[in-house]
């Protein structure tokens, strides 16, 4: 989940993707950077949960942590720090920021879509990215 939103923001970006993509939804007000933050910290936390009850052969916490923080403090709109994920908000100036860094490179922001929440995208994005059946 983690490694689509990044995916995403750079398709943004770099290839100015717009239908259904999380950078244009978000510069046209159809999902918040709050709501963004709060996916990628319960996935992040799912993740660090999900590796922690197991048994791999090398701690993957420190990569998900890593990817997890690259996304949120690079990626995204930067957010209060020390706000709970429900309440999230961006500083004034920081979204206007972050679409004049998009505009930099060459992408406009377009229509404004219906509001469509961050991980209903992400749910039809992975469902459609489904893993081959094993051959083995």
């Amino acid at each position: 989940m983690i490694t689509m939103v990044a995916d995403d923001l750079q398709d943004y970006r770099l290839k100015g993707e717009r239908e259904g993509n999380l950078g244009h939804l978000l510069l046209t007000g159809g999902t918040s950077p709050g709501e963004l933050t709060s996916l990628v910290r319960r996935t992040r936390d799912n993740a660090a949960g999900a590796v922690g009850r197991g048994r791999p052969a090398h701690d993957l916490t420190p990569v998900i942590d890593g990817y997890a923080h690259d996304v949120l403090t690079r990626m995204l709109p930067p957010s209060r720090p020390h706000a709970s994920p429900r309440a999230v908000a961006v500083p004034p100036g920081h979204l206007s920021e972050f679409r004049s860094r998009l505009v930099e490179h060459g992408q406009g922001e377009g229509s404004r879509p219906s509001a469509v929440p961050a991980e209903r995208v992400l749910r039809r994005a992975s469902a459609a990215v489904r893993p081959a059946a094993s051959t083995e």
